[in-house]
């Protein structure tokens, strides 16, 4: 799936809009029988469940977190081949700001 909408700074526009709503058909389709999804705004990164209704609102009002570029709590892996696209040094600069992430969290309780 083209992530390309996720750069797109008018989170207002037809293309984002359209983007957001496959995205949310994606989710709905990836997570079953599930209420609620992680919400990826830039507000909840994926912390917060959501309906499917409350994360397209979120990221229509909000954006998307643009850091989230492997959908791993959408369904799917870091081996799919739709991420082919996504080229090795965007890779490298999540990895690091997940590590990042994640050293914050253990060091801020």
């Amino acid at each position: 799936m083209d992530k390309s909408w996720m750069l797109l700074t008018n989170s207002q526009s037809k293309d984002y809009l359209k983007k957001v709503n496959d995205f949310i058909e994606f989710a709905k389709h990836s997570m079953g029988d599930e209420n609620t999804i992680p919400c990826p705004c830039k507000k909840c990164m994926n912390s917060n469940r959501r309906t499917l209704r409350q994360v397209k609102s979120h990221l229509n009002h909000s954006g998307i977190d643009k850091s989230y570029v492997f959908w791993v709590h959408h369904g799917k892996t870091l081996d799919d081949e739709d991420d082919d696209h996504v080229n090795v040094d965007l890779k490298n600069d999540v990895a690091l700001i997940l590590y990042m992430r994640m050293t914050m969290m253990l060091f801020s309780k």
